[in-house]
């Protein structure tokens, strides 16, 4: 990374490694999906060892499969423009990262505040058995950190606090960038944090690779509870880099100078047997062999180690060392030991002695299938067959409701009436998608919900409903897909107008969406018009089996419906392009159904019925959408039946899906229908076709047959026939499957290898070039199964529908597996099942009844004699050994080493070895195609071959010469750049497992929890349920008090219990602390005497550290669940701009309160008198500096800042940074009084005015009450001012005055000046009325004022009005520091303030009305004016009013 990146630290990445490897490898409790509060954190204080940092997330597998994966490519980005692994740790930037680190010591001053979250709400939550916040903060620090000042300040309120619960690791390494630290630093460490209270371990040798070393230090400072524990270590910087950098300043920053000799030592064959961690020594005094062991089969996990055995060790005894640690290996009875003997594996049985060099083959029963980075695993389910309340919440009856009730319908006379209610569970059961690891979840809006007539009113109900649902979707992680329309049309459409029978439903269905896209659209990227319009078609216009139940015009209404709804759907599709896809990035798109057709034979009857089969099903709906009209075939048969696409039309449909939904469930072979099936009027006679079942193949409780590589099949004529757009979405597969008791609900194999089969075949069309996007298991729980009521089980998730209690399937545990590690595993003989066997022969009906467990036997294929067997594989050795091949092989695996993109080396090594198979395999009798070497794989699998030795071994000779021979090859010498051995990938990815199913842990332990204190505590949980949806506000309300922050702080306090903070050295100059309300926290044994002092307290004494204050707030703003502030003097903030600036680059909503904000604080003197603070706050990017002119104003600041906690986030998902707009506030306040000389007239309060950044208080005209500048044209004539006065704090009403005076001022000049006119021409002016016309604009902030738009800027500024005089007043600011952007002139201090008393010092340097009024004068004299006419006009050059009286009247 940092070789590549020509930047970085690479000495404490190489001198850390044994603790890195120790703490994610066996110590710290972590997920790298779940960030669920009761992890443990860790924090890189040393934030210039970043990469080690990035490497330990990339190996456990951080966000793997999402957008923010830490992945080897990000990897290869390190440092890199626009990476998401920057050169210092940013919190939101890299999945995992806990805090953003850079400057030394932030990080340690953050895991103090970490440590202090934990305790707070430990103390607030915690009861016995339910250990709810119980983890530890671990903190990787060097000698630079602890340099700073922070550090040490953060080091002695945590000694003091007894934060027992973090753990900091300082790696004493003695250097420094600018050499030892003997230079500069030469302390006793350990006495120093000893006499502030911690506990201090030593590591002696913090080189040692053992991570029992390190487990035993953490376990110490573990043992005790009353002091936080440093543990020293002395590590070598650089260590393993070579006698010329490790230990030396050269090791501290940029590429290493031997970089390539480091590579070949450590990333080579002999450099991993030398260098590996894998090594294990005999204890045993007898004798020993020095053994090589390796394993590369297809496959299965790749390594290569070497250990010493006793000599005479059997395979046997081999076996077990191996499964023991610390090698750990998968070593099982069908291992097969091999060695090489004269180029040929052979095979060593368990009694028998073990050679010097073994290669161990693991002969698993699985195959593993990758899948591409970002494919979208998830699970679908539809409106009407889950939600329930049917009759509830402003729901009108749909089409269903009406079928439903005609008896006989439905099996049992079941409805959707209560479903699985999950219109009240919804919360939960995006829970448990998230614990699932879904990335995508399918559902439908129900029409008759959401517009209970259809169209026109929407039910508000019906719109928290979903809003809520897509809400905690999004937040959790899980991509929604939205389906329009999943069959459950409005009964009072369908009494109105017949349903899609009329076109009448176009217009109102392209309305309906409209709403859709309106309300949802920001949630939603992925919309789907229709599901499945075949089924409304067919079985609900021609079958009647479906909803509306009609079946008395199957040869005409079927095909009238279809037409509407393509109609309804490319209106609908016009709609989101034209008006909001621009805006909200989504895609839109349709599902159809279909059931592969494969011809009975090869004759041309067949051939002819395949057509179609697939054009009746298929063709209807696609190949309007994809080639602009019906299908020939169904217009040569149907006539007049079918109806036309105009040319308007046909350009409506084409092109109009970004994608192909697919549903898919089953397979028939078809064939030509018997004579006269043409002349028939009936949708199903129309097609000409019979549809034939193998009674070999399984069936599921549905009575469909499953059938793997129809599927395959399938998928590879979409992709060639239709070539579509976007890809292949599969939105429903899945199978029903009988479950008589739970358990067998629970362990549904029947299920898991039904998902296996058809998954192997998915990844096979992929790997033939399919466009395959995503996956979506039907269904994620048990439902409504339409006409089969609750008869039939399709969900991964169990429902009992009575107590409506949830259980996750094995499938379901399968699902999750494979959603998290983006892998699948599939038995041998479930691969050979979903393989191609041609038809038998033998008749079945394809829609049977009823359903029948197990195999039903193996497929038919032609039989391998042994001589055969044995021919056939020397064949293939002979092809496989030729040069040329192996050196093409070899490339292959060189390309995959560096890329570790698994579909593309499958996809290279098969087409190197199809042309050898379809040569070999004819002369044996297989056919020359993939179905033939499926066949010959199978064959070779029969009994009475693999006991042949000889054929064994051959077997084992093919799979070596077209796997680990070319792949040894590509080892050979130097491994490719950013390579990690896949051992050592499974080792740190097993533990994420491990702390996924922690993160579930708790999960279920909070439910227990508010389960179970429900009804004797309901504040306390109703305080931590709301805390975890919403991030720890729980409902801000706001009493206005008196002008001061401290009275709106004080009200917040009391209404929120997550607000949690203090003041830094003067707390009861600034009143920030409540202790009737908040307590003190501290630990019992500080507070003897104090009221409310234990850890369950909110006020925490910072003392006088600044610094360490706000560092520490930002550590507890990134553990989540608390609102955190702190108070000082504005002066003071300066110890701590670092902190801040951590705080607005992770976009940490810490709120910050200043006080004596300017020169007003008096005998103080420059010394705290902060006049360069204000422009230095603005000037940082994403922080709020908001400084208040009176007591609404300051409420605003408040409301503002709770705005940055009121949108529902759920705290434990990873979010990209982009979007997000939180941010630090700044409050910045005054000593002395606050408020406004008079009221103001404009028209806008100060509370609304704070949000907008900027507001007129005090126009020269008065604006109704309650009226917005923003909406108002701007001012004309005699509205226009001549000056406008802009002013924050304070300064507001320090303008308010000056404008007082200049109007008495100016009447006054107008007097005089009447009085001393000479001239021929009256003045058109009123002698006793003032000219000038000024208006006040207060403007607390800045940063929000800026993110208004153009015109409610130029509303308030006049900035386009030439001869307007803007003025910027503002005692709190120095000069040039941006007041130029809003006004010409500015009244600013000069330079640094003075010592006395407020007043004198304001009068001293210039700062009261009657100087600024002076001021103010002589730049609208100087800058002069034009006679006032009938009407304000444009200035007229130097042709003004004050020259030209001169001129004339001799000068005034």
């Amino acid at each position: 990374m940092v070789d590549k990146a020509s930047s970085g630290h690479l000495g404490t990445p190489f001198g850390c490694a044994p603790l890195a490897n120790a703490l994610w490898g066996k110590i710290m409790r972590f997920s790298p999906f779940q960030r669920w509060l009761n992890r443990d954190r860790f924090v890189l204080s040393a934030g210039h060892a970043s990469a080690l940092l990035y490497v330990m997330l990339h190996l456990t597998g951080n966000g793997l499969g999402g957008p923010y994966e830490v992945s080897m490519e990000r990897l290869q980005q390190f440092r890199q423009a626009g990476s998401s692994t920057p050169g210092h740790p940013e919190f939101r930037m890299t999945s995992g990262v806990e805090v953003t680190t850079g400057p030394l010591g932030q990080g340690f001053a953050n895991a103090v505040g970490m440590a202090i979250a934990e305790a707070h709400l430990a103390a607030r939550f915690n009861k016995d058995g339910f250990p709810l916040f119980d983890n530890y903060t671990y903190v990787l620090a060097g000698d630079g950190c602890l340099m700073e000042g922070v550090c040490s300040e953060a080091a002695s309120l945590a000694g003091h606090l007894k934060l027992h619960k973090l753990i900091v690791f300082y790696d004493d390494n003695k250097v420094t960038i600018d050499g030892g630290t003997n230079l500069a630093f030469s302390e006793d460490t350990a006495q120093i944090f000893a006499a502030k209270g911690w506990n201090v371990l030593h590591i002696p040798n913090g080189d040692s690779h053992d991570p029992a070393v390190y487990e035993k230090a953490v376990n110490e400072a573990k043992a005790q509870t009353e002091k936080p524990s440093i543990i020293i270590m002395r590590t070598t910087i650089g260590c393993g880099s070579g006698p010329a950098i490790e230990g030396k300043a050269k090791a501290h920053g940029g590429k290493f100078s031997n970089i390539e000799e480091i590579r070949s030592r450590y990333f080579s064959p002999e450099g991993l047997r030398k260098n590996s961690d894998f090594y294990l020594a005999s204890t045993d005094s007898a004798p020993c062999m020095r053994v090589t062991v390796g394993s590369t089969a297809e496959n299965c996990e790749a390594w290569l180690i070497e250990l010493e055995v006793p000599e005479k060790t059997t395979v046997a005894s081999l076996k077990k060392i191996l499964r023991k640690p610390p090698h750990c290996l998968e070593v099982s009875a069908s291992t097969k030991v091999l060695f090489r003997n004269n180029g040929v594996l052979t095979t060593l049985f368990d009694k028998e002695l073990v050679h010097s060099h073994v290669t161990l083959l693991n002969v698993r029963d699985d195959k593993v299938f990758t899948f591409p980075e970002n494919f979208l695993w998830g699970a679908a389910t539809a409106a009407y067959q889950i939600e329930g309340a049917a009759a509830k919440e402003g729901r009108s009856p749909s089409i269903w409701d009406a079928f439903c009730a005609v008896p006989g319908k439905i099996q049992n006379g079941d409805s959707g009436a209560t479903a699985c209610e999950h219109y009240y569970r919804y919360s939960d059961d995006v829970q448990l998608m998230k614990d699932l690891g879904l990335r995508a979840y399918r559902f439908s809006i129900s029409w008759s919900r959401l517009l209970p007539q259809g169209r026109g009113r929407l039910n508000p109900r019906a719109f928290d409903f979903y809003s809520s649902l897509l809400s905690e979707l999004c937040t959790s992680g899980i991509t929604p897909i939205v389906t329009l329309y999943h069959w459950d049309l409005p009964q009072c459409l369908e009494e109105e107008y017949g349903g899609w029978l009329s076109a009448k439903i176009i217009p109102d269905f392209e309305a309906f969406a409209s709403t859709c896209f309106q309300c949802f659209g920001t949630f939603v990227k992925h919309w789907i018009t229709l599901n499945e319009p075949w089924c409304c078609c067919a079985l609900g216009y021609g079958s009647g089996e479906h909803a509306p139940g009609k079946s008395s015009n199957a040869g005409q209404e079927p095909y009238l419906a279809a037409h509407h709804m393509l109609l309804a759907h490319g209106r609908a599709v016009k709609c989101y392009r034209d008006q909001y896809q621009a805006e909200q990035g989504g895609l839109i798109g349709l599902t159809l159904n279909m059931d592969w057709k494969e011809p009975m034979s090869a004759s041309e009857a067949d051939r002819q019925a395949q057509v179609r089969a697939l054009d009746w099903q298929l063709g209807w709906f696609a190949d309007p959408v994809y080639k602009g009209d019906y299908p020939e075939a169904m217009r040569a048969r149907c006539r007049d039946r079918l109806p036309s696409f105009s040319k308007e039309e046909q350009a409506l449909l084409l092109g109009s899906s970004d994608f192909f939904g697919l549903n898919h469930y089953s397979t028939d072979f078809v064939s030509g229908e018997e004579k006269g099936s043409e002349t028939t009027e009936n949708y199903f006679a129309d097609q000409g076709v019979k549809n034939t079942s193998d009674p070999r193949w399984l069936r599921t409780d549905m009575g469909w047959d499953v059938v793997p590589w129809g599927f395959e099949r399938l998928l590879n004529w979409i992709q060639k026939v239709y070539s579509p757009k976007g890809g292949i979405l599969v939105t429903e597969n899945g199978c029903a499957v009988r479950e008589t008791t739970e358990q067998d609900a629970i362990n549904d194999s029947f299920r898991i290898e039904y998902l296996q089969g058809y998954l192997s075949q998915m990844h096979k069309a992929m790997a033939n070039g399919v466009d395959v996007k995503g996956y979506l298991v039907w269904s994620f729980m048990d439902n409504f199964e339409w006409a089969f009521g609750y008869a039939k089980r399709f969900g991964i998730v169990r429902v009992d529908f009575e107590s409506q209690q949830r259980t996750v399937k094995d499938s379901g545990r399968l699902f999750r597996t494979l959603c998290k590690e983006n892998k699948l595993k599939v038995p041998s003989r479930v691969l050979a099942s979903a393989e191609f066997v041609p038809f038998n022969g033998r008749v079945e009906e394809t829609t049977p009844s009823g359903s029948r467990a197990g195999y039903a036997g193996r497929p038919q294929m032609p039989q391998l004699s042994k001589d055969d067997a044995q021919r056939m594989l020397e064949d293939f050795c002979n092809k496989y050994e030729n040069e040329k091949f192996q050196n093409q092989m070899v490339h292959v695996y060189q390309q995959f080493m560096i890329h570790n993109d698994e579909m593309r080396l499958l996809k290279e090594r098969r087409r190197l070895c199809f042309p050898i198979q379809m040569e070999i395999l004819p002369k044996y009798g297989f056919e020359p195609t993939s179905r033939g070497v499926s066949q010959v794989q199978a064959a070779l699998t029969a009994p009475r071959l693999t006991e042949d030795p000889r054929i064994e071994q051959l077997n084992h000779y093919v799979v070596y010469l077209t796997g680990e021979m070319p792949r040894e090859k590509a080892a050979e010498g130097v491994l490719p750049k950013f390579y990690v051995p896949k051992a050592v990938l499974k080792k740190f990815r097993s533990r994420g497992d491990y702390g996924d199913e922690l993160a579930c842990e708790w999960n279920r332990m909070v439910g227990k929890y508010c389960r179970t204190f429900r009804e004797s505590d309901p504040e306390l949980v109703q305080d931590l349920e709301e805390s975890l949806k919403s991030d720890g506000v729980i409902g801000f309300k706001n009493k206005a008090g008196r002008v001061y922050a401290s009275e709106v702080l004080k009200c917040m306090v009391e209404h929120n219990a997550a607000i949690i903070g203090g003041a830094a050295d003067v707390a009861s100059s600034c009143g920030s602390h409540f202790p009737e309300l908040q307590g003190h926290f501290l630990p019992p044994s500080r507070g003897q005497g104090l009221d409310g002092a234990s850890y369950a307290g909110r006020y925490i004494h910072f003392g006088v550290r600044e610094h360490a204050m706000l560092a520490i707030l930002n550590g507890i703003c990134s553990y989540s669940l608390m609102i955190p502030y702190g108070v000082t003097f504005t002066v003071f903030f300066q110890y701590g701009l670092p902190a801040i600036r951590m705080a607005a680059i992770s976009k940490f909503p810490v709120f910050y309160i200043g006080t004596h904000d300017s020169i007003d604080l008096g005998e103080d003197g420059p010394t705290h008198q902060p006049v360069e603070v204000l422009p230095q706050l603005r000037a940082m990017p994403n922080l709020l500096v908001i400084r208040p002119a009176d007591v609404n104003e300051t409420v605003g600041a408040f409301e503002v800042m709770a705005e940055q906690y009121a949108s529902f986030r759920d705290i434990s998902q990873y979010v990209d940074p982009k979007p997000l707009s939180r941010r630090p506030i700044f409050l910045m306040t005054c000593r002395g009084e606050l408020g406004l000389p008079y009221k103001p007239n404009a028209g806008m309060s100060g509370r609304e005015g704070v949000k907008r950044g900027a507001y007129v208080v005090h126009d020269c005209f008065d604006i109704p009450t309650g009226t917005s500048h923003g909406s108002h044209t701007l001012p004309t004539g005699s509205k226009v001012p001549d000056i406008i006065l802009i002013g924050s704090g304070q300064d507001v009403g320090l303008c308010m005055q000056t404008k007082e005076l200049l109007l008495k001022w100016s009447s006054a000049f107008y007097e005089q000046l009447h009085i001393s006119f000479d001239g021929p021409i009256p003045l058109p002016i009123s002698v006793n009325q003032p000219c000038l016309k000024i208006r006040i604009v207060s403007m607390p902030c800045w940063e929000l004022f800026d993110e208004q738009d153009q015109e409610y800027q130029e509303s308030v500024l006049l900035s386009n009005y030439t001869d307007v005089l803007s003025i910027y007043v503002e005692k709190a600011a120095t000069k040039n520091t941006g007041h130029d952007k809003y006004a010409q002139y500015s009244v600013l201090m000069p330079s640094f303030g003075l010592s006395g008393k407020g007043a004198d010092v304001e009068r001293k340097l210039e700062f009261t009305a009657d100087f600024v009024a002076s001021k103010v004068w002589a730049a609208w004299l100087e800058r002069g004016r034009h006679v006032p006419q009938q009407a304000d006009t444009g200035d007229r050059g130097f042709s003004t009013w004050v020259s030209r009286m001169h001129r004339r009247a001799g000068g005034n």
